[in-house]
């Protein structure tokens, strides 16, 4: 699965990596126009089993604000959001299929997504890919509320840019 699927790259990247023998790809992208990209993208590379929604994962469905920075950068925002966009949990797209791999970057939404994840990760323990970049409070929250799911993950941190940007927090079961 990869939430926050932007521009594809962590997606075409994975392609390439397992010679295209892989079983399905679940993707999210709330951004209508980065949506539209990789839609493009998935047709002009002929990939198959590839599911994708132009939502946001949450921990339930609804309707946020969405706020786009300089047609890059984004967020779910309170009320001030220019967009407003429609989230669902992974555990409903699922619907009690598992997952082996979740890759999340959704802007600082990480934590609801992964509370709208819970029963995948407790039933299947998915190797998570997970960014805690966002907000300082995310290497706490999110580490922690992992070990409270499923106490056995080993944990990894991996930063990879001289910036803030970039941290990601592996489980691995």
């Amino acid at each position: 699965m990869d939430c926050g699927l932007y521009h594809g790259e962590t997606t075409f990247k994975f392609l390439k990596w397992c010679n295209r023998n892989y079983k399905k790809i679940i993707a999210f992208e709330p951004n209508r126009d980065s949506y539209l990209f990789c839609l493009n993208q998935t047709e002009i590379q002929n990939i198959k089993n590839f599911q994708m929604f132009n939502k946001g994962v949450w921990n339930k469905n609804e309707t946020l604000h969405f706020k786009i920075v300089n047609g890059t950068d984004s967020f779910i925002t309170s009320e001030d959001g220019e967009k407003l966009i429609e989230t669902i949990t992974i555990d409903e797209v699922l619907a009690g299929e598992g997952a082996t791999f979740i890759k999340m970057d959704v802007e600082g939404a990480e934590l609801n997504a992964l509370y709208g994840a819970k029963i995948t990760i407790q039933n299947y323990r998915p190797k998570l890919a997970i960014c805690i970049y966002h907000k300082p409070e995310d290497i706490i929250t999110i580490l922690s509320y992992l070990y409270e799911l499923v106490p056995e993950y080993k944990f990894y941190l991996r930063h990879y840019s001289t910036y803030s940007q970039e941290t990601v927090l592996y489980a691995i079961p």
